[in-house]
């Protein structure tokens, strides 16, 4: 857990207590921050978690292509051949 992560979850906790509060007191601009302030939070979160996710990708990915590297031979070729013809498609 990185200190991206750690923020996120406390601005979205953070944005909790307020929206209770603004709900509570009927007070709109206070609960209008607190679903900012989750949501904020929310997207911090997801980007400190992005960076495992990534090398949790390429693990995997190398695996596939260590088992299978002739499956992995033609996606790549399909991969770019498509790109190609998007690339060319004018």
């Amino acid at each position: 857990m990185d200190d991206q992560t750690i923020e996120g979850a406390y601005n979205e906790g953070k944005g909790r207590v307020k929206d209770a509060v603004g709900g509570l007191t009927g007070d709109t601009k206070t609960q209008a921050e607190g679903k900012i302030d989750q949501g904020i939070g929310k997207v911090q979160q997801m980007m400190g978690d992005l960076p495992d996710q990534v090398r949790s990708f390429g693990a995997e990915l190398d695996e596939v292509i260590q088992e299978r590297p002739m499956m992995a031979l033609l996606a790549a070729a399909s991969v770019g051949y498509i790109l190609s013809l998007l690339i060319h498609r004018r």
